[in-house]
């Protein structure tokens, strides 16, 4: 894009209901730099509800709790799985496990779950 045209979109007047730094309203934990994930103690009443991942082919199965925290980071967010931050791991891998859970019913299972508990 020229410089011409980035100068006149620079310009441009957003709506009010819009804000000016569209990154920190779209993902504002992100943007602060805060780790959206569970304590120790919620993992250790959530972790045992989950199930245990085998690894695929010659690859070991990663982390339950970093895939876990991957997918409370969509949640809080609401941002596209492309744009999940590398420290949740490979945003295809996460996306892969939470579509077995949610076929599974490891969701509805865990929610039932912790809501007896309680």
């Amino acid at each position: 894009m020229c410089r011409a045209r980035l100068a006149r979109s620079a310009s441009r007047k957003l709506p009010p209901s819009v804000s000016h730094d569209i990154y920190i309203r779209i993902y504002p934990a992100a943007a602060l730099g805060e780790r959206i994930g569970v304590s120790d103690e919620e993992w250790a009443l959530i972790g045992p509800l989950l199930p245990a991942e085998r690894g695929r082919g010659c690859r070991p199965a990663q982390d339950n709790r970093r895939y876990f925290e991957g997918m409370m980071w969509m949640a809080r967010t609401g941002a596209q799985w492309r744009h999940l931050p590398d420290e949740y791991g490979k945003w295809n891998s996460v996306f892969r496990r939470y579509r077995r859970w949610v076929a599974t019913g490891v969701f509805d299972a865990l929610l039932e779950t912790l809501a007896e508990m309680a």
